[in-house]
């Protein structure tokens, strides 16, 4: 135990001294249904450090979102897929395609010549592997795109790195993500991406055979905004009905303060999960107000 606190606790001060303007904030975001639906508390669940120890041989899941969509009118489809290899090894697919609003585009005397609309692409690839019988590595390698104008984009190599430990039915998480090249804009400006440090724990417990309930807490340092948390906790019957909430805390991190609700249901491998995501009053709050997400997956 020890040495296992000496790994997270090294890990976690290894943090860059990363400022300024953040770029492509997108990649910060996992928006699978059942991610949402716990606020983004699902750390010892999403990293693929996580696949060593999951039940499944092949989870794979489709989603869409409509971010608050009678504001910000974002919609994002997201794609992931884990696959075990044996008990010690894991590879992971994660691939999300942001579509923007239209803009209208003008020309220098200020006459409108057509539209446009932004768009965002993440993909990444990952792997684990199970080195002890209670700890794991994972790491994960992407890239992400952002199409802002016609005639201009820009791109970076992405990268996460966490160790994960269980013990039962106590997991835990730490690492950092978002480890990224630096994006110049046209000016020649340098902006680096919302890059954290982060650490996660989950417990699971079971009574009266049917009922199950899981809490998990995740806490993340981001190194040009601060300190963000999320809690949340999972009701389940008979591993075929599930009811989640969570509550993030963003402070003026890259996600805003907000709550979430969510449900789900399994059958035969097959599960739909939904998620709702409730801002609060402030201005900087209502960013995620009213966002929907729907997500099917499948799992053997």
């Amino acid at each position: 135990m020890k040495k296992l606190a000496y790994i997270f606790g090294a890990f976690m001060f290894l943090i860059p001294a990363i400022a300024g303007a953040q770029a492509l904030p997108f990649t910060a975001v996992d928006y699978d249904a059942k991610s949402l639906s716990k606020a983004g508390a699902d750390l010892v669940q999403s990293t693929p450090a996580a696949i060593p120890y999951s039940d499944a041989k092949l989870d794979a899941a489709v989603g869409y979102t409509m971010w608050q969509p009678s504001a910000a009118g974002a919609n994002i489809i997201n794609l992931d897929a884990a696959y075990k290899m044996g008990d010690k090894f894991g590879l992971s697919l994660d691939f999300m395609y942001g579509m923007n609003p239209k803009y209208t585009i003008t020309n220098s005397g200020g006459t409108a010549s057509g539209q446009f609309a932004p768009s965002d692409i993440h993909a990444e690839l990952g792997f684990g592997w199970k080195f002890l019988p209670f700890l794991s590595l994972g790491a994960e390698v992407g890239y992400a795109t952002s199409s802002v104008a016609k005639d201009y984009s820009y791109g970076a190599v992405t990268a996460d790195v966490f160790f994960m430990a269980k013990f039962g039915a106590l997991k835990a998480a730490a690492g950092v993500s978002n480890l990224g090249t630096a994006v110049t804009s046209k000016s020649g400006a340098k902006y680096s991406f919302p890059s954290a440090a982060s650490v996660g724990v989950g417990y699971d417990m079971s009574f009266a055979e049917v009922h199950g309930l899981g809490v998990t807490f995740d806490a993340d340092y981001y190194f040009a905004y601060g300190f963000a948390a999320a809690l949340a906790a999972e009701y389940s019957y008979a591993d075929l009905a599930f009811v989640r909430a969570g509550f993030n805390y963003g402070g003026e991190a890259v996600l805003p303060t907000f709550a979430s609700l969510g449900a789900g249901v399994k059958f035969a491998g097959l599960e739909l999960n939904l998620a709702y995501l409730l801002g609060f009053s402030s201005p900087f709050s209502t960013a995620a107000k009213n966002t929907l997400s729907i997500g099917l997956g499948y799992s053997f």
